[in-house]
């Protein structure tokens, strides 16, 4: 969870605090893949966070990643641009090689800025003084006084869920492969945002 916002720390932390039980209790938690339990998961924490938790998520919200794995595969869900990636170290040549599994969500990918532009926001990147756009591209409503976000998914951000700023999280199993174990049993991830990063190193059976 990467939070942003004036109180994008409050919703990161309801979040993490309540991620175990609602994914533990979904019902298709023990299926595996668990793709289901992941994306309904992803959305009971955007209600709770909005409608239960009392947090002013008008312009605040988090992002969100998960891996869940089991069985040699590993789900991902992952929402915003908060990504996972599978790190790979070949001890033979000395090298580390990181491949990237699951995709940010931008505004100016085509399916999400269609997305955004029949529910009647805009996406452009501002242009301060008529020298050109800079900085990201974002998510503006017409009148273009906000949210200015600069995903086209998100956990929370009211204002942005207005224009077409969806909490539902892309869903995918990737089969582990020879090259994604290291040092005979393990393997690792890199869970990151533009701010947060996180390896995990599993201890696998291969």
């Amino acid at each position: 969870m990467d939070g942003h916002g004036p109180v994008g720390h409050e919703a990161s932390d309801f979040l993490m605090r309540h991620l175990e039980n609602v994914l533990t209790s979904d019902p298709d938690w023990n299926l595996s893949p668990p793709e289901k339990a992941v994306e309904r998961a992803a959305l009971k924490l955007d209600s709770l966070l909005t409608e239960r938790s009392g947090i002013d998520c008008t312009l605040s919200g988090s992002t969100f990643v998960i891996a869940v794995i089991r069985h040699g595969q590993v789900t991902i869900g992952n929402v915003g641009d908060s990504t996972l990636s599978s790190i790979s170290i070949r001890g033979d040549e000395d090298r580390t090689y990181v491949k990237q599994i699951s995709e940010d969500h931008k505004p100016e990918s085509p399916e999400e800025t269609m997305r955004i532009t029949k529910a009647g926001g805009l996406v452009f990147a501002v242009d301060p003084d008529g020298r050109g756009p800079q900085g990201p591209v974002r998510v503006w409503r017409k009148e273009k006084d906000g949210p200015g976000i600069a995903m086209s998914r998100s956990l929370g951000d009211t204002m942005a869920t207005s224009v077409g700023v969806i909490a539902r999280p892309d869903v995918t199993t990737y089969s582990l492969k020879d090259e994604d174990v290291f040092g005979g049993r393990c393997v690792g991830f890199l869970l990151a945002s533009d701010a947060l990063y996180v390896v995990v190193l599993w201890w696998c059976s291969k």
